[in-house]
């Protein structure tokens, strides 16, 4: 979401959006929409205002006169001449630090020094680097939990940050499941790069696998989480733990009914610019 694409074309015009909306928690609802439809890099700047990228020839007005329909939205369109987009990309992508825990980085970084785990990621198109607040927020969790020995599941793994982090924790094994192909090939690139060896890559959206687990980890947004939460509890080990993010603190009291009727509570709840992370576990 924050600076996360890569642009594979340098020869080719792009289409800018700067889209506005009212409710924060819409931006992850535009930003399913628009990927579906080809958008291929998101940048949000803010809670109420996100920009759009897609190639000149894929675009299509009257995707967005139906998308309007269904949320409430304005846009300003812009051209973008071509430009060396990964030069400029990486050129604006900065490392990120979850205090002395974790850093992320890129190749092109050097690497990072007085942290426990480094993890080294060619983001692409994939959500996940660490810079949105939901993930940086799922790493302290996973900090606070003890992985080691534990059967983990990644529901919509993006940059497969996550699942990297908890084998370094000392996770067994590792389930890690992503609907885009994009994001699902990005995340067994990042795997391979940190050589871990005990992760499985599906893309899939589906969240019932029929099997255990420690940890469940998903971080997607409000919608998915609310649909997907029976399925994954049902998977869930009487001592594990789920944590998930993804939404906003006004979308609390819907997260809360819904983990309720799954007999969940929540062990903690972490709160970083107006995003939300709970750990839930079985009541």
């Amino acid at each position: 979401m924050i600076g996360v694409f890569t642009f594979t074309n340098m020869d080719e015009e792009y289409v800018e959006l700067l889209i506005q909306f009212n409710n924060p928690g819409d931006a992850e609802l535009i930003i399913a929409f628009f990927g579906e439809a080809g958008y291929i890099g998101f940048e949000e700047r803010g809670n109420k205002e996100l920009l759009a990228f897609i190639h000149s020839k894929d675009f299509d007005e009257s995707f967005l006169n139906e998308i309007s329909g269904k949320i409430n939205f304005q846009y300003a369109k812009s051209i973008i001449p071509e430009t060396n987009w990964n030069k400029d990309w990486e050129s604006n992508f900065q490392p990120v630090l979850v205090d002395d825990y974790c850093g992320i980085r890129a190749d092109f970084h050097e690497p990072l020094i007085n942290v426990k785990h480094e993890i080294i990621i060619t983001p692409k198109m994939s959500f996940g680097t660490g810079h949105h607040a939901t993930t940086y927020m799922m790493v302290q969790c996973l900090q606070d939990l003890n992985v080691k020995y534990k059967k983990v599941f990644d529901f919509g793994t993006g940059t497969g940050v996550l699942a990297i982090l908890a084998e370094k924790e000392g996770a067994s094994e590792v389930l890690a499941i992503d609907h885009d192909e994009w994001s699902a090939l990005n995340a067994a690139e990042n795997i391979f790069r940190n050589n871990a060896k005990r992760i499985t890559v599906v893309q899939s959206d589906n969240p019932d696998y029929h099997q255990n687990f420690d940890i469940i980890l998903a971080n997607i947004n409000k919608h998915i989480i609310i649909e997907s939460l029976p399925a994954l509890t049902k998977q869930l080990n009487p001592s594990g733990f789920i944590i998930c993010s993804g939404f906003m603190k006004q979308d609390m009291d819907d997260i809360n009914t819904t983990a309720a009727k799954c007999n969940l509570i929540s062990k903690q709840k972490r709160v970083r610019e107006n995003w939300v992370c709970v750990i839930l576990q079985l009541s």
